[in-house]
Order: C-alpha cells, then structure tokens, then sequence
C-alpha cells in the first residue's frame, strides 16, 4: 500500500505518528512523508525519517506560521504529491488545531483528497499533535483508529523525536519526552495494548 502523510513542520511528522510510520514502514508499505515549513530543521527531518524507515521524504520551505498568505501554493504542491505518488491512505493534522499552519495543510488535504472519481485515496486520517491539538482547548480530536506501536516501533519513536533537540521542551511541556511517553501510555490503555497512537478516521472506502 502506498501511504502519504502530509505536516506543516518537521517533527509533527514524529510526533503525531512517528511510531505508526515505523510500522507501516517495517510492514512493507510503500510510505512518503511531506513536510511544507522551516528551512533549518530539514536535515533533523530526513535523519528522523530514515530512522522511521521512511523511504521518500518530500521537503518544502513555505514560511513558518506564515501558511495562509502561501495557500494556493500549498494547494498546488498537495495535490501534485497525491497525483504523483497515488496514495491509497493519507495522514495529516486535525482541523481543530491550535496551530494556524496546522488547520491549513488539514483543510488543504481534505481538499485534495475529496473522493472524485479516479481519485486514489481510499482512508484519509488526523492525527494528534502534542501542544496544537489538546491547547485549542476546544478540544474536537475524536480518535477511532488506534495503532499499537508497543515495543521497538515506540523507541524508534523516541530515537527520531531526539533528533529535534532543538525543538523538544522539558516536562511537563507536552513537546518533552516524558509527555511523549505518557501520551502513548495513555491511548495504549484505551486501545488495550501498551502503547499506541491515536488517529481520527475521516473517510474509508471500500
């Protein structure tokens, strides 16, 4: 299966999903992270992606929390991924988001991926990330998929999310490694296994 997840900034990608990358990744799939912002962090974002066995990573430079005035732009680059690479699942960040940039590239995958005929996109996801999703406070992230990253595909998590030492924060900060770990405790113990990561399905079809 060809996979594609689309975030605003490097270390979304890891944080959000980096444990399920590792999984789809080690479980054959065919798997494509873009990343559309912030120029300084793209060698953290490839050596995390390779760490994550992500094969192709598609790096942008639009300017950081500066996302609406480059709209258009982001919306061509979208949907030329999705024309190009013929994903049949594709990830992304929820609407509800704190984060500006974040709503953006959700609004702008919903409308890439809407289910036109020839359309490849079979299931499109949101995902939680740590310090946007939750600080809306309106909180909408409802979670209905649950993947168990338990074991070595949750250190594999850990091991890339390091490679954004710069952008990790110490506890109680959501963004630190401890909240890490305790976010997927937490969905671990509502899914029954001991770690997972959390994902609101927006469409399947079958």
């Amino acid at each position: 299966m060809k996979i594609l997840a689309v975030f605003a900034h490097p270390d979304d990608e890891t944080l959000a999903m980096g444990g399920t990358l590792a999984r789809l990744a080690r479980e054959g799939h065919e798997v494509t992270v873009c990343i559309l912002g912030i120029r300084h962090l793209e060698a953290a974002a490839r050596q995390a992606c390779a760490l994550l066995g992500v094969k192709t990573l598609l790096y942008k430079q639009f300017p950081d929390q500066e996302f609406e005035t480059a709209y258009r732009h982001i919306q061509i680059t979208v949907e030329a991924a999705i024309k190009d690479i013929q994903p049949e699942a594709v990830y992304t960040h929820h609407t509800g988001d704190l984060n500006l940039d974040h709503q953006i590239i959700a609004k702008t995958v919903l409308v890439a991926t809407r289910p036109k005929p020839g359309c490849s996109v079979k299931d499109v996801y949101m995902c939680e990330v740590p310090s946007s999703t939750e600080w809306s406070f309106n909180y909408q992230f409802k979670p209905n998929v649950f993947v168990d990253i338990s074991g070595d595909f949750f250190l594999k998590k850990l091991t890339a999310l390091r490679c954004y030492e710069t952008e990790l924060q110490p506890f109680p900060h959501p963004r630190s490694e401890v909240a890490t770990c305790g976010t997927g405790t937490r969905w671990g113990s509502v899914a029954g296994v001991q770690t997972a990561e959390a994902f609101e399905l927006v469409r399947s079809i079958r």
